[in-house]
């Protein structure tokens, strides 16, 4: 594969990865796979699967596929998933519970290769200082036992 002048490389350290996250163009229903199409056919280098719902399946061998087709691509890859903070009115627990969802989001972001995961506190009337229980969420998710090790990045979005 010849390298590609539009996209960033890791030796030149002025230039900055480009990269877009699924969420914005949800609409279109694409999974992970079109998802690296379309992003190495626009000459990116980064997607941010903002979502569990990107993949086709949670089971770890779809992931290593995925990774391995990013790598192949040179595609870098960031995971993510909705709201994490069960008292959130937006809380769904299509993926367990809030702390069963998190440890889903560590899997899946180790299996795929992501440094960065995206999370939501959630939201509803009050300010998100009032709804933490004993930490702040960026807290919770950096320090939590599945994390321990992995290297991961949290970005935790704040709805509030």
């Amino acid at each position: 594969m010849l390298p590609n002048p539009l996209r960033a490389s890791s030796s030149s350290a002025s230039t900055i990865p480009l990269g877009f996250d699924n969420f914005s163009i949800r609409a279109l229903g694409w999974k992970a796979p079109r998802l690296l199409d379309f992003t190495s056919s626009h000459k990116l280098d980064t997607i941010s699967f903002s979502d569990l719902d990107a993949y086709e399946s949670l089971d770890s061998s779809y992931h290593k596929e995925i990774k391995q087709e990013a790598q192949n691509q040179g595609i870098v890859i960031h995971t993510g998933t909705g709201g994490i903070c069960p008292t959130s009115k937006s809380f769904k627990d299509k993926h367990g519970t809030a702390n069963e969802r998190l440890r889903l989001l560590i899997r899946v972001a180790k299996e795929v290769g992501a440094k960065v995961a995206r999370c939501l506190p959630g939201h509803d009337e009050r300010p998100a200082r009032q709804r933490r229980n004993t930490e702040p969420y960026h807290e919770h998710c950096t320090s939590s036992e599945e994390n321990k090790d992995s290297g991961l990045k949290f970005g935790c979005k704040n709805r509030s």
